[in-house]
């Protein structure tokens, strides 16, 4: 779970003899006596498969703002070594601390962001009877009624799949027209048939490709596990 991320990311300080604890949203701060930082899980992008975690590095106003800029830049070279791209900010000072403190962003993404990344899906893809292991997103609608906003059941369904591939990965080729995609979930099984696809999307994202495929189907079909 992305949450993991944070426990890598304070082992790392630890290993490296940075004092860290976790931060939450509201949490009071004391005085500071040394240098110290803070983690949070800042962000999660399910569909871009890539966490951020904050990391707030704080020194006594008796250092120095230059000295929490130092070892500002020792959190982001340690960030960088687990694989995330890091932004620091401009170091600032917090009076209810009496302390320096300086914000560092770190992203990770794809297989950088944990081992276990594939946990935070419940889904399998599978189009024209093959498996797509770097899906990692699928929406599909039907057009409504404009007047009482239900599904018009003769509507095609229009669907959307998003994969990430790493360095040295490549898509698999496009399944033959027409197709059949079945999603398969904890909560049950969706099936769409007769599907043709109507366009395609390849963007480099600094750690490999994602592709985001859209089609429609004429039709489709649920099982539901209780």
């Amino acid at each position: 779970m992305a949450p993991e991320v944070v426990v890598k990311v304070l082992q790392a300080l630890d290993e490296q003899g940075i004092l860290s604890e976790t931060a939450y949203p509201g949490k009071k701060l004391i005085n500071i006596t040394e240098e110290m930082a803070a983690v949070n899980l800042e962000k999660v992008d399910f569909t871009g498969r890539s966490a951020t975690v904050q990391v707030t590095v704080l020194s006594p106003v008796s250092m120095g703002g230059g000295a929490c800029e130092v070892a500002a830049m020792k959190v982001g070279r340690i960030l960088e070594r687990l694989g995330a791209m890091c932004v620091q900010e401009e170091c600032r000072f917090n009076s209810y601390a009496n302390a320096f403190y300086v914000r560092l962003l770190g992203t990770f993404r794809g297989a950088a962001v944990m081992e276990s990344w594939s946990a935070v899906s419940d889904f399998e893809v599978e189009v024209g009877g093959v498996v797509l292991p770097n899906a990692v997103s699928f929406k599909a609608e039907q057009a409504v009624d404009e007047v009482t906003g239900t599904p018009l059941n003769t509507a095609v369904w229009t669907f959307r799949i998003v994969e990430e591939f790493g360095r040295g990965q490549s898509p698999v080729p496009a399944a033959a027209e027409p197709f059949t995609v079945k999603v398969s979930r904890s909560s049950g099984v969706e099936t769409y048939s007769q599907c043709t696809w109507i366009a395609c999307q390849v963007e480099n994202t600094g750690t490999g490709l994602r592709q985001i495929r859209s089609g429609v189907a004429k039709s489709r079909s649920e099982i539901i596990i209780e």
